[in-house]
């Protein structure tokens, strides 16, 4: 093989590939709320989750809980990873254990992932 000091083209073809797969799977964060049981009974445990579906998560903020929500458990923090064909899932979350001193509906505000030097929020949240 004869050598022009220049790398051959399908080396620089290669590297597009990996460059190009790598982020997108590095993009795809997605945040998500649950609550369980749905709804919630007064006077009963419930539990909220925060979870983050992506990678590099570095820190998080929950939102303000209402007043009438008593904490009983949490923050626990979960981590759930997954390899299927070659592709990388991690799954991040984020549980509290309430109790609820009345009825009524309140809104969850947005919790906070810090990812990198990007800030991801969830949607906020009517229980």
């Amino acid at each position: 093989m004869k050598s022009n000091g220049k790398p051959p083209a399908w080396l620089h073809l290669s590297l597009l590939v990996v460059l190009w797969s790598t982020t997108g799977r590095l993009s795809g964060q997605e945040v998500s709320v649950t609550v369980e049981p749905q709804p919630p009974v007064v006077n009963e445990r419930f539990e909220v989750a925060f979870t983050l579906e992506g990678q590099g998560m570095q820190g998080f903020r929950p939102p303000d809980f209402p007043d009438a929500w008593r904490v009983i458990g949490g923050p626990v923090r979960g981590t759930q990873q997954s390899i299927v064909n070659g592709r990388v899932s991690i799954k991040q979350s984020f549980r509290y254990v309430f109790m609820a001193s009345r009825e009524g509906s309140f809104r969850l505000g947005p919790a906070y992932f810090q990812v990198g030097k990007q800030e991801v929020k969830s949607t906020p949240t009517e229980i």
